[in-house]
Order: C-alpha cells, then structure tokens, then sequence
C-alpha cells in the first residue's frame, strides 16, 4: 500500500502524477513493496529515491516527521490511516480490491504492473510422505478457519484465502519467474 502523511496537498495518487515529472520523491519500501513502488514510478515517469530504513516503525516515524513524501507499507500504517494521520493512495500487491478500503484504486487499477499478492506459506521438504502431509495439512487448515484465527487476521488486516497444495505448486513456481525475470531486466541477480 503506499500512503502519505497528512499535511502533503496529494489527496488521490492521480494528483502525484501532474507534480511528479518535476519532483524526486522521498520514499521508502521494503521488499514487494519498494518494488511495487519502483514498478508504479517506471509506469507513471516519476522518480522516486530510494530511503532505506530497518523496517516499518522507523518508517512510519520518518513519514509523520516530514523526512518521506511516501511509504510502500505492509500493514503497520492501518492503525494511522484509522486515525486520519496517514491517506492511503494506492493499493498493491493483491489480487481483489480490498475490503477495508474498496475506495482505494489498486495499482493495476491505474495501468501499472504490480507485483504478485502477498502469501503466508506452510511448507515442507520435498519428498515428505503422503500421510504426514495429510495430517499436518488437515491440522492447519481447521486451526486457520477457527475464529480466533480469523479474528486475529482481520485484526491484522490481512486477508484471508486458502489455496490447496496443486494451486500453490502452479502458482509459486510462477511467481518465482515473474520475480527473476524482473530483477533480470533491472539489472539484478544472475542471469
């Protein structure tokens, strides 16, 4: 999600785009999302440099401090967007329009490329036995629909959406390649 703090004159992410060619922003995002938000620069011509920080609280601190124009952030700003400190201006990184904010365009909504949604996994060595893949399974999956879980997700602000082992198999090998064949064309990693 990218967001800004209150004060700054962006009130949608359509505005960023009429100053951008002009300005170099201060941003900041960590892992999918400074490359959600470098795909989202490439897509509108806007340059953004790049803040690096050890993770979100330090982040968030440097936005309400005036030091970022933005942050590409992964949950931790809700409770400031809640409280009016910090606008949403962008969703990225998920596949539906998320419930908690439908007013919120999502990155692709606004032409660009975004990254695959976010996942929490549940893996295990390849070649584990059937039976124990089966009971470790079928444990997580009715602990996952318990309604503490969900409450604790919601909580969170995640959503939540069970994928079965054959659509994990066909998915994460892709997101794999979208992965590297975009940090091949950036310039990053082998070849």
């Amino acid at each position: 999600m990218q967001l800004r703090r209150i004060g700054r004159h962006w009130q949608i992410i359509q505005e960023v785009f009429y100053c951008g060619s002009k300005k170099v922003f201060k941003a900041v995002g960590r892992s999918r999302g400074h490359l959600a938000m470098e795909l989202f620069a490439k897509c509108k011509g806007l340059t953004f440099k790049h803040v690096p920080f050890r993770g979100g609280a330090e982040a968030d601190t440097a936005l309400l401090g005036k030091h970022l124009d933005f942050v590409g952030g992964s949950g931790g700003h809700i409770p400031y967007v809640k409280q009016g400190v910090f606008r949403m201006l962008m969703v990225f990184s998920m596949e539906k329009r998320d419930p908690h904010f439908p007013d919120i365009p999502m990155q692709k909504d606004l032409g660009c490329e975004d990254v695959p949604p976010n996942s929490y996994l549940l893996i295990a060595p390849k070649g584990l036995p059937e039976p124990i893949f089966k009971k470790v399974h079928d444990a997580f999956k009715k602990a996952s629909e318990q309604p503490d879980f969900q409450r604790i997700m919601e909580a969170q602000y995640l959503p939540y959406e069970y994928k079965s082992r054959a659509q994990l198999e066909k998915e994460v090998p892709a997101q794999f390649e979208w992965y590297k064949t975009m940090l091949q064309k950036w310039g990053i990693g082998k070849k």
